[in-house]
């Protein structure tokens, strides 16, 4: 197969997710250069407590700060754990969907990213990112009919050289396989 033979670097993907300033009245939960597990407790119980939407969003916000964070310590696979456990609580979190997604795609999960993001193509038409990631992923597991079909739609939403470019170098790479079929 050639998942492993393609860099994500060579793939068209959207920019990394980048955590924004804690919520007003919370406090981050990167203490002393280390995820502060109390404070990511707290966030899950407030949640539990009371499932409100700002409860949810504070929640969402920390854990993609520590998915950030422990993603530019190197540990990817942590920060995939820390989205993953987000969105038990917020399954419907966008941004972290998209985060999700894009790590899984850059770890070469791609099945999972694929399985993670297709309902959000659904929930959001309109969002370029969605079907990039979804390309991405189709295309690392070699299933170029599909990748080109999901490039196709990111770029009708929003123009993407970098995108256009892996869109024509697909194609020629299905052209190629077709010809020998």
């Amino acid at each position: 197969a050639r998942d492993s033979a393609i860099p994500a670097s060579d793939l068209p993907l959207p920019p990394p997710p980048t955590a924004g300033p804690p919520a007003s009245g919370e406090g981050s939960v990167i203490k002393d250069n280390a995820i502060d597990d109390a404070s990511l407790l707290h966030l899950d119980n407030e949640v539990l407590r009371n499932p409100s939407a700002q409860n949810r969003r504070h929640l969402a916000q920390g854990y993609q700060e520590a998915a950030i964070f422990l993603t530019r310590k190197g540990d990817a696979e942590g920060a995939i754990g820390k989205y993953r456990h987000a969105l038990k609580f917020a399954p419907n979190d966008f941004a972290l969907t998209l985060a999700l997604g894009y790590l899984l795609i850059k770890q070469h999960h791609h099945n999972e990213a694929i399985e993670l993001l297709l309902p959000s193509a659904t929930r959001h038409p309109e969002a370029p990112d969605v079907p990039m990631l979804l390309g991405s992923a189709y295309y690392a597991s070699e299933r170029l009919d599909q990748a080109i079909a999901q490039w196709r739609r990111a770029l009708v939403i929003q123009d993407n050289p970098r995108l256009r470019d892996a869109l024509a170098k697909a194609e020629r790479e299905r052209a190629v396989v077709s010809s020998y079929q």
